[in-house]
């Protein structure tokens, strides 16, 4: 079939590359994509509602100006569909993958890609109806997924036979959900609704339809009809008509036809679910699984026909010959018949009551992994009397408030780099381990609330860190740093890919004869990745700022070295708004006395455009860079006086003209800035240590300054009774910010992986 208004086989969007069209309606289209980064197919359904649409190339631009503003309505529909579905993790729904925002003038939801067969086409293997637990063992997963997007008021408003996926497994899930669609249909009389017939209720025919939970079950029951009767409904239309004009129903009962095999509660449950006024049919899909559940009640006449045909004996006691006995047959078959009743009733209130229980257990779930205010809340309404209220209502307060943990179960370790999206947070660094003795890199994945959702340790018998880490937009982590084999004095660069559960995608290891190691690392607009470090050409040669570009799968595609006749290193780098990149460090060798700061500003194509060491006569240092709002790009580091025993931390700002007005932020003592950040608003943070309390250790020193850094908005300094050290610092959409460094028992001298959550313009800190 040939889609004229489709991109075309080999389109890139980002890092996924379009295979084929899969299928397309009247308000998207479905492609088969496969990811290049991750090696797996998608699907991926582009925002195209064609009644008021064109295709420009690969631009998606309105037919007419006066289509402009239905479009954008469209659009905006679109993202709030998929923003939501993103939030559902359940084995009954297709899982979004990734929302791509403003691309081709339009928005695209990034699907897992579902192997399998539909129902309908599953249907079409059989040699007749599927029996009743057949069906059961595909309508459960898909009650319990509705149940979980009407508790969000998401109705699906598309079931059909096409629509429900049966995987290889055997498990079933809802495909295509077209909440879009009502919305637009509400929001302009000029496109068509989207209906199915036979199965979609009479209540979308029209654009002012009152449609909710009900909607769903009479397309749901629609279906269950078709597989049991062998033919879909008559239309919703044409029934409602009939039964307003005073005539019969067209649509014949699955009892009156006769059908076998299946429990009458079942059938009057698919009947009741196909009434055409909306107030006839369940309201929510818990009232409709309690009128399917009553199969296990109707189970107890089958059960009692087997009784009452085993023949009875009278009664053998003491009973007078002279008088007939009593026909007992009858009593007993009316105990057993009631017992069993009974009994049956009770398996189907026990029965209902594991649904509502593996429903609830579901929800918890699902609130527990994605850790937000609105499933919380949305598990607090539907579940008052469930045990986990009280702890819903304590996650729901920690989502927003401060806090401090220390990770590792008490190892020796430390957090080196941070990095957060989407509400999650990524941690890295090194711990060690004591059984067997060795020094891992391990990256950690929290919560908003702080809670662990996974570990990852990578290494073996030898010491390994990692120094920097990046999280992308579909989950996984980007973790750079080095390794060190037992017995080695020289180490190696290594690079990490985690899936987003904590699984390691791919490793590699770069590196020569000498030590070489990487500090930092970016993910640039065209996908790849940019990590700088040092290398040594050999064991005894001086230490060389050193550069790679590695693809997402991990190959090699750029190796650079930059020499200083002093040796250095890069600590950092950024890309800059034009696609260029700035790394930034220190000259001299690790151990060097007189180290100053070393700048290196490159073009798109790779040109040198700076390469300055703008330090004094004392030790500068480079530890951290970001770009600031307007394009500048900020560092952070420490300074000294020559001949001067203190430190003080120190931003320096490089202007697009390469001009680097220094900032210093002095609190008399030995005082650095290890890491920058800046928010939408301009305002900088930064994070590092000072021991200028009056202690004989340091503290870990945040600051929040204006974005013209002459005001110091905010401001911590850490005091407990412990040697405390800030390392990284990143921010959050709800203006709290992560910060990770080391936490060291005096009396032990042993460094912890510590974290913290604070909210400066609350002037929370956490401790």
């Amino acid at each position: 079939m040939e889609y004229k208004n489709a991109l075309p086989a080999n389109t890139m969007l980002r890092q996924y590359r379009i295979e084929k069209v899969l299928g397309q309606g009247g308000f998207g289209i479905t492609y088969l994509a496969y990811d290049v980064e991750l090696q797996r197919q998608v699907a991926i359904k582009e925002c195209y509602p064609r009644d008021f649409v064109m295709r420009e190339g690969t631009a998606v631009t309105s037919a007419t100006p006066q289509n402009e503003v239905d479009y954008k309505w469209a659009l905006g529909k679109f993202m709030d569909e998929a923003t939501t579905l993103a939030k559902f993790r359940h084995p009954g729904i297709v899982q979004v993958l990734q929302i791509l925002k403003e691309e081709n003038n339009t928005a695209y939801m990034v699907l897992e890609f579902v192997r399998g067969q539909s129902l309908d086409n599953w249907l079409k293997t059989l040699p007749g109806p599927p029996s009743q637990a057949q069906l059961d063992s595909i309508l459960q997963p898909i009650l319990d997924a509705l149940s979980s997007v009407h508790r969000e008021n998401i109705a699906h408003r598309d079931i059909a036979p096409d629509n429900i996926y049966i995987r290889p497994s055997g498990e079933a899930l809802l495909l295509d959900f077209g909440a879009a669609r009502l919305t637009l249909g509400q929001h302009s009389k000029t496109l068509n609704l989207v209906v199915k017939d036979g199965y979609s209720a009479p209540e979308q025919y029209y654009s002012e339809g009152r449609q909710g939970p009900w909607t769903d079950i009479y397309a749901l029951s629609a279906t269950l009809y078709r597989c049991i009767a062998g033919k879909k409904p008559p239309d919703a239309m044409a029934r409602l008509d009939a039964i307003n004009n005073g005539e019969p129903d067209p649509m014949t009962s699955l009892e009156a036809m006769g059908v076998e095999g299946y429990s009458s509660e079942y059938l009057a449950a698919i009947q009741k679910g196909l009434a055409p006024q909306t107030k006839s049919r369940p309201q929510s899909i818990q009232a409709w699984r309690k009128d399917l559940v009553g199969d296990a009640i109707s189970a107890a006449p089958a059960i009692s026909h087997v009784v009452t045909s085993t023949q009875t004996k009278p009664d053998r006691g003491g009973l007078s010959k002279s008088k007939p006995a009593k026909p007992q047959g009858s009593h007993l078959v009316a105990y057993v018949s009631a017992a069993v009743l009974m009994i049956a009733a009770g398996a189907g209130y026990w029965l209902y009551q594991g649904h509502l229980q593996a429903e609830e257990a579901q929800a918890w779930a699902t609130a527990s992994e994605l850790d937000n205010e609105s499933t919380y809340a949305s598990f607090i309404r539907d579940y008052p009397d469930s045990p986990k209220v009280d702890q819903a209502r304590q996650n729901v307060a920690a989502l927003s408030s401060a806090w401090d943990v220390t990770l590792g179960d008490g190892r020796k370790g430390e957090a080196l780099a941070s990095a957060t999206r989407d509400n999650l947070i990524t941690v890295a660094g090194y711990e060690v381990f004591d059984t067997p003795l060795k020094q891992q890199a391990v990256v950690y994945r929290l919560s908003r609330s702080g809670k662990i959702v996974w570990t990852a340790a990578f290494g073996e018998a030898g010491e390994d860190v990692f120094h920097a880490v990046t999280q992308l937009a579909d989950g996984s982590v980007i973790a750079v740093g080095e390794a060190t084999t037992s017995g080695d004095t020289r180490s190696d660069a290594i690079v990490a890919r985690f899936t987003p559960k904590g699984e390691v995608a791919w490793a590699r290891r770069f590196g020569g004869p000498g030590s070489d190691r990487l500090l930092s690392v970016v993910q640039r607009a065209s996908g790849n990745f940019v990590s700088v470090g040092t290398t040594t050409k050999n064991i005894n040669s001086l230490a060389q700022g050193w550069m790679l570009e590695i693809s997402p799968q991990g190959e090699l595609i750029d190796d650079r070295n930059f020499d200083h006749p002093d040796g250095g290193m890069f600590t950092s780098v950024v890309e800059t708004v034009g696609g260029g990149l700035v790394a930034a460090g220190q000259t001299g060798d690790l151990a060097g006395s007189d180290p100053d700061f070393w700048i290196i500003r490159l073009s798109s194509d790779g040109a040198v455009l700076l390469d300055r060491q703008p330090g004094g006569s004392g030790v500068d240092r480079i530890n951290g860079m970001t770009v600031g709002a307007n394009g500048d790009i900020l560092l952070a580091g420490e300074t000294t006086s020559f001949g001067t025993s203190t430190a003080d931390g120190i931003i320096l700002r490089l202007t697009p003209d390469n001009k680097m007005p220094p900032k210093v932020l002095a609190k008399q003592g030995q005082d650095r800035l290890a890491s920058i950040a800046t928010d939408s608003g301009g305002y900088v943070y930064a994070a590092g240590s000072s021991d200028s309390a009056g202690t004989e250790y340091s503290s870990a020193w945040i600051v929040k300054l204006s974005p013209d850094l002459r005001t110091t908005v905010w401001e911590s300094t850490g005091t407990d009774s412990s040697e405390t050290m800030s390392r990284t610092l990143s921010l959050m959409d709800d203006g709290s910010i992560i910060v990770a460094g080391r936490t060291t028992d005096l009396d032990t001298n042993r460094p912890s992986f510590r974290i913290h959550r604070m909210f400066p313009d609350r002037d929370e800190s956490g401790s």
